[in-house]
């Protein structure tokens, strides 16, 4: 790219705010070109790319500072013979963390950009035209929602009917600008660009199911549910004042699109929302509490709004349209309008479900029918929280955590078999990575955050791309990586043996966020040490980390550092045992300390702390009361450490979690299941059931590295019997199992040349 193509507006405004830009460029083709015609599309911060009106694609996938990103799409389907104009909606976001997207990378030089691998087609450059769109503001109403800062305010305008459209008249528009070379620098960000690594999203129409609840309307519900159907307008009487509730099938991420006939001096409220819930306060802080996710009695709809304020031009033929910038996350909507003396009709709403496409293979059956359902919420759930990149939820933040991360790329393995969102994943994550060694606990993000546990699932996701996928090139490409946030840990063992105080970590005031556990009895998930003495899970996860580490290097060939992290790790454990068993035959949470919780149990367990009998004694103890108990996406682990210690049976008892959402009328897994901790209904750090199903209750992991041999070793429960077909990266498998007079009779049908151990 050269740095003619990338422009922006000569235009004044406030570099404080966000501001959306419109471009275009007409040109004429004197007849189709036959063959595909391509175009790579970017811009700092986010686009929406239309050729002759249709919508193209929308990016650029997120990059940081060291490497920026572009879409190539062929556009030829959308060109004609004639007049044709590529047009952009390009919304920039200031550099300031909290004034804009999170996850967006913002640069020092704002701009877009389109090169063009046709000769007919033009590249961007300062013959385009370009305009700000003072007609929208973007902002955020609700501290809640700073992380996304998307909420929309939109004074209808016949501009934007038109202007990405042949025809429009640009002449008073601007021509725009290009930076000098020495404010672009083509070794950084933005000109440092590669392609898009992952698919573009799908989009999907949609309708919603019907209005859920009117609480003000001066029409029957039956009006509203048949406009909804696609069967007709509702018309709104001037001087009119409309608030509906709407609901959609599930909760899901989608493009909202309203269109409207006449109506001028209208006001249309879009809030979009999760469920019904209430605020109040907690321990000295506002918090959310929800019930029944549907119940109308009792609570309201909160969530982030868009605004948008009809021109009126729209007709029965030819409606006024209004469709927010980005997708939305949302289960209900409320609609709320204010007719001015104008009536207002609605033509149509409806959405454009849109997401990663996930293509699920995996399909398991049990014996028990309520896990058909826990894996219905489970898989809505991972395919909300995939997008560009993995994110923790797509309604409050966006952000690709690594804790998080790690256990939605498991999920996807064992339901897709694709790892092309784990790979970039990990490639985003690993940019991150700081001097001390330690990386970031989400990425990409404007605003830095280290918490060093994150390091560890770090690794662990290049543990689990080893055994699903074995390829050993990549694996040495982050190699370096993985040793650096061992130097981290081992460069922290004291005198004791164990991991000792790491220097400023603790609050959200400190370089390092203490998190370990986001469990109510933790304030910020930071378990109540007294500061200087030694947190044992730190010593627990750097266990885990080494373990994984050791198998990685033994599998790409560096047998010395795997026979060192061994002995590393061997030495910590001793450290552990002698130091943090009591004589309760528990793990302390600080050596000496009378002071338990179930997950410095579980870390015990898999890191053989403790080991046969005082394994599963300590498993047993951990669920019949009394200790700290682990949040939602630490059950993953403690359901590995219940298989370890054969108390597996226990899990049905677990499983009471999913069950009581969906009693709750949740289609999503919970961020937190507390009554303490109510804000996403959508985190797929709970999407745990996916893989017990599969991987567990039917039995089928890889045995070693990239596949090459299968473990066919179901863990019934208490199951009577479980059947299924798993995708694997060697292809599909059969298997099922039942039981029979006490034994477990199995079968299985494996891909051409795979075997079982």
């Amino acid at each position: 790219m050269s740095v003619r193509n990338w422009i922006w507006t000569k235009e004044q405004y406030d570099h404080e705010k966000p501001v959306m830009v419109f471009f275009r460029r007409s040109f004429t083709l004197a007849q189709l070109p036959a063959e595909p015609v391509f175009v790579q599309v970017s811009a700092d911060t986010r686009y929406r790319f239309y050729v002759n009106g249709h919508f193209v694609c929308t990016g650029p996938r997120r990059g940081d500072d060291k490497q920026w990103f572009y879409e190539r799409a062929d556009i030829r389907r959308f060109l004609k013979e004639g007049e044709n104009v590529l047009a952009a909606a390009v919304l920039r976001y200031p550099p300031v963390p909290y004034r804009g997207f999170r996850s967006a990378w913002r640069t020092q030089t704002p701009g877009f950009m389109l090169i063009s691998e046709c000769e007919a087609v033009p590249s961007s450059d300062v013959s385009w035209k370009c305009r700000i769109a003072e007609e929208i503001e973007v902002g955020c109403r609700d501290r809640e929602y700073i992380r996304l800062f998307q909420e929309e305010t939109v004074k209808g305008n016949l501009l934007l009917k038109t202007w990405n459209k042949a025809g429009f008249d640009d002449e008073s528009w601007n021509e725009p600008m290009t930076y000098p070379p020495f404010l672009l620098v083509p070794s950084v960000s933005p000109l440092f660009m590669k392609e898009r690594t992952v698919p573009l999203m799908y989009q999907t129409a949609k309708r919603f199911t019907g209005v859920h609840h009117i609480v003000s309307s001066v029409l029957e519900k039956d009006a509203y549910d048949a406009m909804l159907a696609g069967k007709g307008s509702v018309r709104i009487p001037a001087g009119s004042h409309e608030i509906i509730d709407i609901l959609a099938e599930k909760l899901t991420t989608g493009y909202l699109e309203l269109s409207v006939c006449g109506g001028k001096g209208a006001k249309v409220s879009i809030l979009e929302s999760e469920a019904y819930a209430k605020m109040t306060e907690i321990d000295g802080r506002p918090s959310m509490i929800k019930a029944d996710r549907l119940d109308y009695t009792w609570g309201e709809l909160m969530g982030p709004v868009d605004i948008f304020y009809p021109a009126g031009y729209g007709t029965e033929e030819d409606p006024e349209v209004y469709e927010p910038f980005a997708f939305r996350e949302f289960r209900l909507i409320r609609l709320e309008i204010e007719t001015a003396d104008e009536e207002l009709a609605i033509h149509e709403f409806s959405y454009r479900e849109t997401g990663y496409p996930l293509d699920v293979k995996t399909e398991i059956r049990t014996s028990d029918p309520s896990l058909a359902d826990i894996w219905r919420i489970s898989e809505n759930t991972l395919r909300a929280c995939m997008h560009e990149t993995y994110e923790d939820c797509p309604g409050y933040e966006q952000l690709q955590y690594v804790m998080d991360t790690r256990s939605q790329i498991l999920f996807t393995y064992v339901s897709s078999g694709d790892d092309r969102l784990a790979r970039q994943a990990i490639d985003d994550i690993s940019r991150s990575q700081r001097a001390d060694g330690l990386i970031a606990a989400c990425y990409p993000s404007f605003k830095s955050n280290v918490i060093p546990v994150f390091s560890v699932y770090y690794v662990l996701m290049l543990y689990d791309h080893m055994m699903y996928f074995g390829d050993k090139a990549f694996l040495k490409h982050y190699w370096p990586s993985v040793m650096r946030v061992c130097s981290f840990f081992t460069d922290h063992i004291d005198e004791t043996g164990m991991v000792g105080t790491i220097e400023n970590m603790g609050g959200l005031d400190k370089c390092y966020w203490g998190y370990i556990d986001s469990t109510d009895e933790w304030v910020l998930g930071i378990p109540p040490v007294e500061e200087g003495k030694h947190v044992t899970m730190l010593s627990l996860l750097t266990m885990t980390l080494l373990d994984a580490s050791a198998k990685i290097a033994a599998y790409i060939g560096y047998r010395d550092l795997a026979d060192e992290y061994r002995q590393a790790n061997d030495a910590m454990r001793s450290a552990v045992q002698n130091t943090c068993v009591s004589e309760t035959g528990l793990v302390q949470d600080t050596p000496g300390v009378e002071m338990f919780s179930q997950v410095s149990q579980i870390f015990a367990v898999l890191n053989d702390v403790l080991k046969g009998k005082e394994a599963k004694q300590a498993m047993a103890k951990s669920l019949a009361g009394g200790l700290t108990p682990c949040s939602l996406p630490m059950v993953f682990y403690q359901l590995r450490a219940l298989e370890k210690t054969g108390l597996y049976e226990l899990s049905n008892d677990i499983m009471e979690r999913w069950r009581t959402m969906l009693k709750l009328n949740l289609s999503t897994t919970l961020e937190h299941d507390s009554p303490n901790q109510q804000r996403s209904d959508c985190h797929a750090w709970a999407s745990i059931p996916m893989y017990e199903m599969a991987a567990v209750m039917l039995g089928i992991r890889p045995a070693e590295p990239g596949y090459a041999s299968v473990s066919f070793s179901p863990v019934p429960g208490w199951l009577e019997w479980a059947e299924g077909d798993v995708i694997t990266p060697k292809g599909m498998i059969h298997a099922s199992w039942k039981k029979e007079n006490g034994e477990i009779v199995k079968t299985i049908d494996l891909p051409e040349g795979l075997k079982t151990v």
